[in-house]
C-alpha cells in the first residue's frame, strides 16, 4: 500500500523471510502468482449472478443503458443455455468503459454485479412558467494537478463542451423524456458522469470551482446511479474461454466454470478440499498458494494438477497451452522447481521452527514509521492512491479477525484462537478428571495394602475373641453330644 501522503508504495512492513540451510533441507510453504487477476488484458465479459432456464430474449434498446468511454456502444447479451445465464459480451473490453444504468431498471432487475457512481443531474422544463432551462454559464474543475474551464451558453452547447473540453474525464448525456404534439422536446434531463479516466470512477475526487454557481443556477442534483461492477471478472476473461475445466490436489477434483467462477469462487472452492493448501489473493491481484499444517507446511508434499493455461494465467508458470500438466509433486526436484516457476514468487522456510525469530519489523520502517501502509489506492490498472487520512489497510487487517486464512483455510483468527481455548479447556478438564480418579484408585489401593500388610491390635483383639468364643460353643456342642450318647448308653439299657 501508500504511505499517508500518498507519495511511497511497497514498504515492507516485515524483513524479507528466507531459507537459512539451503533448498534441500526447507519447505516450499508458498507460491505467489505475478499477474494481476482483478485486470486482465481485456475484460470482455460480465456474467450475471441469476440463473436463466430459457432464454430472455433481452432487447437492450428497450433500456436506458448509457457506455461512458472511448465507444458509446453497447455491448451484446448473450444466453447460455448449458449454463443457465446471459452475459455481457464486449469485444472491445470493459476496461476503458463504464456501463451505465441511468434508470436503474437493468442491472440489477437481471442480476449483474453493479458499484454505485456519482452524477450531476439537471433538468430543462419549457412546459411550466416561467421555464427552465440552462442559461450561459461557466465551469471550471480540476484533477491529477490540470485544470479545466468549460464555457457554456445553452443546455446543448454544456453537452458538446463537457465531451470535448473536460480532458476525457467527464462526459454528458442529454435524455429527452416529453416532447409535445409536433415532436419539439419539451422536457429533458442532462447527466454529467465520471469516466474510467478517474480512479474508481469516483466523481468526488474532481475539485470543482463553481465560482459563478452555475450548477446551483441550473438546480443541479448529485445523484446516485447503478453501474456495471467489472472489478471481479469472471474467469473466462482469464483463460479467454467458457468451456469448463478441471484441476486436482492429491486426487480431490476441482472444477471449474469460467462463465460463472469468479478467481475468489476457485479459492472457496481450493480452500474447500481441506488437503493442506490453502489460496488467497492479494488487494493488488496476486493468487497465493500456501501450505498448511496438515501438509507440514510444505507445497512439495501434495501433487496438484491442471490446465496449463490456468496456470499460466494464475502467474505460475510460463506456458500457456491446454495440456493438463502437473504443477508441483513430492518428485519435482529443487531445480526443476526454479525453473518452472521462474515467473512466481517462491517462499521457503526451514524445516524447524526457526521461522518465528526470523519475523521482524523492516529497518527502514523502524527508522521512519511514516513509511507505514495505510492507503491500498483507487482500484484502477494504475493503483493511484486516494489521498491522506485513508486507512483502507487496517480496514482488511481488521477483516482477518473474522476471514478464514488459518487451520487449512478453515477459521479466522477469532475462532481459531477460541478453538484454542476451547481445546485447552477440554484437555484440562480431562487432565482434573483424570487426576480425581487417579487419586481415588491410589486411595483404595493403599487402604488394601495397608489391611494385608498391617497389624492393628483392636482387629487382633476382635479375631481372638471371636476366635475364642467359637472354641467354647464347639466344646458345649461336644459336651452335649457326649451326655446324649451316655444317656442313650447307660440309661436305656443298650447291652
Amino acid at each position: 500500500g501508500w504511505d499517508s501522503t500518498g507519495t511511497i508504495t511497497g514498504a515492507n512492513f516485515f524483513s524479507d523471510i528466507s531459507t537459512k540451510r539451503g533448498f534441500e533441507d526447507s519447505r516450499l510453504f508458498r507460491i505467489a502468482g505475478n499477474s494481476d487477476v482483478f485486470h486482465p488484458d481485456t475484460i470482455q465479459y460480465v456474467t450475471s449472478r441469476r440463473s436463466f432456464y430459457s432464454d430472455p430474449s433481452i432487447d437492450l434498446s428497450n433500456f436506458d443503458l448509457y457506455s461512458v468511454g472511448n465507444s458509446e456502444t453497447l455491448p451484446s447479451i448473450k444466453y447460455d443455455s448449458t449454463n443457465n445465464a446471459i452475459y455481457f459480451d464486449d469485444t472491445s473490453g470493459f476496461q476503458d468503459k463504464l456501463l451505465v444504468d441511468i434508470e436503474g431498471d437493468f442491472l440489477k432487475e437481471y442480476g449483474f454485479p453493479t458499484k454505485e457512481i456519482k452524477a450531476y443531474k439537471i433538468e430543462e422544463d419549457y412546459s411550466i412558467e416561467p421555464p427552465k432551462f440552462i442559461k450561459p454559464g461557466n465551469l471550471k474543475f480540476e484533477i491529477s494537478g490540470a485544470n479545466y474551464n468549460i464555457n457554456f451558453s445553452n443546455a446543448s452547447d454544456l453537452v458538446s463542451k463537457i465531451n470535448s473540453d473536460s480532458g476525457g474525464y467527464l462526459k454528458a448525456l442529454e435524455r429527452v423524456i416529453e416532447e409535445d404534439e409536433e415532436g419539439n422536446p419539451i422536457k429533458k434531463l442532462i447527466y454529467i458522469l465520471p469516466t474510467t479516466e478517474i480512479p474508481n470512477a469516483d466523481l468526488d475526487t474532481i475539485i470543482l470551482n463553481d465560482v459563478d454557481g452555475s450548477l446551483s443556477k441550473m438546480e443541479a442534483q448529485k445523484v446516485t446511479l447503478d453501474a456495471l461492477d467489472t472489478s471481479q471478472p469472471t474467469l473466462n476473461n482469464l483463460l479467454g474461454s467458457n468451456a469448463k475445466i478441471e484441476m486436482s490436489i492429491n486426487g480431490r477434483r476441482i472444477e471449474i466454470n469460467p462463465l460463472k467462477d469468479t478467481i475468489y469462487d476457485l479459492v472457496d472452492k481450493i480452500n474447500a478440499t481441506n488437503t493442506g493448501v490453502t489460496a488467497s489473493v492479494t488487494p493488488h491481484g496476486s493468487f497465493v498458494l500456501r501450505a498448511g499444517n496438515l501438509i507440514n507446511f510444505d507445497l512439495k508434499n501434495v501433487t496438484i494438477k491442471g490446465p496449463e493455461k490456468l496456470f499460466n494465467a494464475l502467474g505460475f508458470i510460463e506456458d500457456a497451452s491446454n495440456n493438463i500438466v502437473t504443477l508441483i509433486s513430492p518428485d519435482t526436484s529443487p531445480e526443476q522447481m526454479d525453473e518452472k516457476f521462474s515467473k512466481a514468487d517462491l517462499l521457503r522456510i526451514d524445516k524447524g521452527l526457526g521461522i518465528v525469530n526470523q519475523i521482524s519489523v523492516s529497518s527502514n520502517l523502524k527508522e521512519n514509521p511514516s513509511l507505514l501502509a495505510t492507503d491500498l489506492g483507487y482500484y484502477d490498472t494504475n493503483y493511484s492512491p486516494t489521498g491522506a487520512g485513508n486507512v483502507e489497510v487496517w480496514d482488511k487487517i481488521s477483516k482477518l479477525y473474522n476471514n478464514s486464512v488459518l487451520d487449512n483455510g478453515r477459521v479466522g483468527f477469532s475462532n481459531f484462537l477460541g478453538n484454542i481455548v476451547a481445546d485447552i479447556g477440554v484437555k484440562g478438564e480431562t487432565a482434573d478428571k483424570m487426576r480425581l480418579n487417579s487419586e481415588m484408585l491410589n486411595s483404595e489401593i493403599s487402604l488394601e495394602k495397608e489391611r494385608v500388610m498391617g497389624v492393628s491390635i483392636d482387629e487382633e483383639m476382635t479375631n481372638l475373641v471371636k476366635y475364642q468364643q467359637a472354641f467354647n460353643a464347639s466344646a458345649r456342642v461336644i459336651t452335649a453330644v457326649n451326655q446324649m450318647m451316655d444317656t442313650v448308653i447307660n440309661n436305656l439299657g443298650v447291652r
